[in-house]
């Protein structure tokens, strides 16, 4: 095989059981390797690091239970439909990684919290993991740049925990609005009340937002539950003491790519008026075929033990079978 080959395609070789060293060791300058559908490809070569390479796509590899590492210089990283097990320690190494997808992967138990460590992460897509049980946050994270995280359907997470240690901008997870979300509401709108001693000094009213979206409804019958692409508006209206209303220039905009039935999380900030007493947040749908059943906010100056919240218990108000 020449060694100035820059991209490889060996999608669908559903006969191929093993990727031999032999095979990839001198591809030097490999920046793109294609396996998309080698649904009988049980193992990859370890003790290499094509340094070039910053694309992996092995989605459909429905044998392969290793966890590939084979460059520490991946950027896109393509795993769904595997029988990876775990994403293991050693992930801290691919330094270089920006967006991981490893959706329905069935046999996925564990994530190291070493993979939110990746400062250049972006993205990362965990949808349909059955069997995924408890996912924890880096404490080193803290200068992560991670924009969305996605656990559709991925029933068993350790969801209080999780959202409680999580750094990121942007999350998808099943169920209803959690305890940690100290203010929350049926509809879309509530009014807090702002405790100034906390805000004093601050120019901006920070919080984490919680909505969750309800089924479409045509006629009678409800459409099938599956993915959409939602916008999202946040109005955030301030109240004096007299009732009079101020509401800041600008308003938040959020476009989801989203699941029905599953809380949508994100953060929004807001110009303070520390004039008012109180704060109403509404959300909007633009798109008039769509609800929002629920939604939640914690203000970032919000006290409130995590044992507390951990005490009041959480119970996801939807099965499985809702959410297929």
């Amino acid at each position: 095989m020449a060694t100035s080959l820059e991209t490889l395609n060996l999608n669908n070789c559903s006969s191929l059981v093993e990727l031999t060293l032999s095979t990839i060791q001198n591809l030097n300058k490999l920046t793109s390797l294609d396996m998309i559908g080698c649904s009988s490809l049980e193992t990859l070569p370890i003790g290499i690091n094509l340094k070039s390479l910053y694309r992996l796509n092995l989605n459909g590899c429905s044998q392969l239970r290793g966890f590939p590492d084979i460059s520490n210089n991946i950027t896109f990283l393509f795993l769904n439909q595997t029988a990876i097990e775990e994403v293991p320690s050693h992930i801290n190494n691919f330094s270089s990684l920006e967006a991981l997808e490893m959706m329905g992967c069935k046999e996925l138990k564990w994530i190291s919290p070493g993979l939110f460590e990746l400062k250049d992460l972006d993205e990362v897509f965990f949808s349909d993991c059955k069997k995924l049980g408890e996912v924890k946050w880096s404490e080193k994270a803290e200068d992560t740049k991670l924009s969305v995280i996605s656990f559709t359907n991925c029933f068993y997470i350790n969801q209080e925990i999780f959202i409680h240690q999580s750094a990121s901008n942007y999350m998808i997870l099943p169920g209803e609005v959690p305890p940690y979300f100290t203010h929350r509401s049926t509809g879309n709108s509530l009014t807090i009340p702002l405790h100034h001693s906390s805000l004093s000094q601050q120019p901006f009213l920070d919080f984490k937002a919680c909505v969750v979206v309800s089924d479409l409804v045509v006629g009678s019958e409800a459409v099938v539950k599956k993915l959409c692409f939602m916008d999202i508006e946040v109005h955030c209206h301030f109240i004096d003491k007299h009732g009079n209303y101020f509401e800041p220039a600008e308003r938040k905009d959020l476009s989801v790519h989203q699941k029905y039935n599953h809380q949508i999380i994100f953060d929004c900030r807001f110009p303070l008026n520390l004039d008012c007493d109180q704060v109403q947040i509404k959300f909007l749908l633009p798109n008039e075929r769509l609800k929002l059943k629920r939604c939640g906010v914690r203000l970032s100056d919000d006290s409130t033990p995590f044992s507390a919240i951990q005490n009041q218990g959480y119970e996801t108000a939807l099965d499985e079978d809702e959410c297929t």
